[in-house]
């Protein structure tokens, strides 16, 4: 399955005419690139099935609504140029994200995003025992040649309960643990996209591994 053509037009488009008058005048050709998005979620989903069980959804509403919160924002546009959708994972764990925008701006990612402060002290905890592991599985050829490096905001300084001079201050710091990897527009209309975003997830399951288990820990106390 490959993003048609059109989706990415439409996208381009509306970047360039990002107002409710454009918009309610190619109302139609959203409601197609919106199609043409959910036809690929489901053909995901269904590939993803493949390597684990997870929770039923529906693909169709695995997509996150183009219209943007503008209240709080200097950026007055009402739409996202762009379109994406999330795979819940099973409870505890990290979703997986694919964002879809032209200009070789597409990407695809998984990982810890908005923490709590429970999650964020569950994850530094599990470095904090296992800080080797992550630097294993993180220096991985295989998870670096697809992924590269551990990405996410992170402290200035020592986060509360962590002396500056911890060894592993560098991975402590981090505020979100994500992996993140973008794709050309020729790779996302290629009919084996799918495929090759399945395969790139599958080689970042140690790293969802990895912080899945604090996050699981936390929620079996919790219940």
């Amino acid at each position: 399955m490959a993003i048609q053509t059109a989706t990415f037009k439409f996208l381009n488009d509306l970047e360039a005419n990002n107002n409710r008058e454009w918009f309610q005048e190619n109302k139609d050709r959203y409601e197609k690139a919106q199609a043409d998005v959910k036809s690929f979620a489901a053909d995901f989903f269904k590939s993803w099935a493949k390597v684990e069980d997870y929770p039923p959804q529906d693909p169709a509403k695995s997509l996150f609504r183009i219209y943007r919160d503008v209240r709080f924002s200097k950026n007055k546009s009402p739409y996202k140029a762009w379109l994406s959708l999330e795979l819940k994972r099973n409870p505890g764990c990290m979703g997986l994200y694919i964002h879809l925008q032209p200009g070789n701006k597409s990407l695809v990612g998984t990982g810890i995003w908005e923490a709590s402060p429970e999650q964020l002290a569950a994850a530094r905890q599990e470095i904090d025992y296992n800080a080797a592991a992550l630097r294993k599985l993180l220096s991985a050829k295989k998870l670096v040649d697809v992924w590269g490096e551990m990405k996410g905001d992170a402290l200035k300084t020592a986060p509360k309960g962590y002396a500056k001079d911890d060894p592993n201050i560098d991975l402590l710091r981090y505020k979100q643990f994500m992996v993140m990897r973008y794709y050309k527009d020729t790779e996302v209309r290629s009919e084996g996209f799918v495929k090759t975003v399945t395969d790139h997830l599958k080689v970042a399951r140690p790293f969802m591994d990895f912080f899945d288990a604090p996050m699981k820990e936390l929620l079996h106390k919790a219940t």
